[in-house]
């Protein structure tokens, strides 16, 4: 009997080891937003790119993940790991450039550090480690045109998503070629202020996105809910935005902002226990205070009487 006890205690040490195990992996797990997993670079990689590449690595990046290859990255928690392991290389280029990009932890962002066109030339030096790469064909990062902006909007209540397509203006006002490399926010329209909803998402070649519309989220007292996206981080574009009325389960309470007892309502209005919460704190800091000075007159008083005798 004393021998099951001790394997049953190995055996749920090992089990609480593995499920310990496998939660850091989650954690440490790096998922790329689905719109920028299939983006590819606008040009073409060639030698003076890699070259260009291969500078900015050395500048950038050697200090932590080492030389490609070599797996001499330093020493840190979670690791830095090798940049030509194929974990690593098994990532689209638009995985790598977003991970560029962004950072996280301890890998800082290099948006406000290197150009765009940089971000890629490191993604062509990497790629020289990867023997059958094949650079997806830049047709696909065809450059938005600059023209103005239409946006189309398709709600799928079943899947609770948003799929919202921006086309360049054709002639008459219609939808002409696809708008790509736009970034659009959706938001939902609140009593104080716009609640953003879902992640800011870029347009791929197809010019579209799709946004997650929260399923808890109520609407109006009707359940609609009433949003809008519009361009975001593009100031010639900032007017550009289309309104959408959603239908959602979940109803907002029929209750009036000026209705009797509000929390934000006039003194008529207030509910009672906050009123009453007011007034103890009221007089209770008044009350302190004439303590006080009670206390100081009678030491003041004391100190007189001392004087005279």
């Amino acid at each position: 009997m004393r021998t099951m006890i001790h394997h049953m205690k190995y055996i749920f040490v090992g089990l609480g080891l593995f499920l310990f195990t496998g939660n850091i992996l989650a954690q440490n797990e790096w998922v790329v937003p689905e719109d920028k997993v299939g983006n590819v670079a606008p040009f073409e990689f060639t030698d003076a790119t890699i070259k260009t590449g291969e500078k900015l690595y050395n500048t950038n990046c050697q200090s932590c993940h080492g030389q490609p290859g070599k797996e001499n990255y330093i020493a840190l928690n979670p690791i830095p790991g090798d940049l030509a392991w194929p974990e690593v290389q098994s990532q689209t280029d638009g995985e790598l450039f977003y991970k560029f990009t962004e950072g996280r932890g301890a890998m800082p962002s290099f948006k406000n550090i290197l150009s765009a066109d940089d971000r890629w030339a490191l993604v062509a030096y990497l790629r020289t480690y990867k023997a059958d790469y094949v650079q997806p064909s830049t047709e696909m990062a065809k450059a938005f045109s600059g023209a103005a902006v239409l946006l189309n909007t398709v709600y799928d209540a079943a899947q609770h998503t948003l799929k919202v397509t921006a086309n360049e203006m054709g002639d008459a006002g219609a939808a002409g070629d696809p708008a790509p490399g736009l970034d659009l926010a959706l938001f939902a329209k609140r009593y104080f202020g716009d609640l953003k909803l879902d992640e800011e998402k870029t347009t791929g070649p197809d010019g579209s996105v799709t946004f997650m519309i929260p399923t808890d989220l109520p609407g109006d007292t009707a359940g609609m809910l009433h949003c809008f996206v519009r361009v975001v981080n593009n100031d010639d574009y900032s007017n550009v935005k289309e309104e959408i009325t959603l239908t959602t389960d979940q109803k907002a309470d029929d209750y009036s902002l000026t209705e009797k007892r509000a929390m934000w309502g006039t003194m008529k209005k207030i509910p009672i226990w906050l009123l009453a919460t007011y007034l103890v704190v009221v007089l209770g800091v008044f009350g302190t205070l004439a303590y006080i000075a009670l206390m100081v007159r009678k030491i003041y008083l004391a100190g007189k009487q001392n004087d005279t005798n």
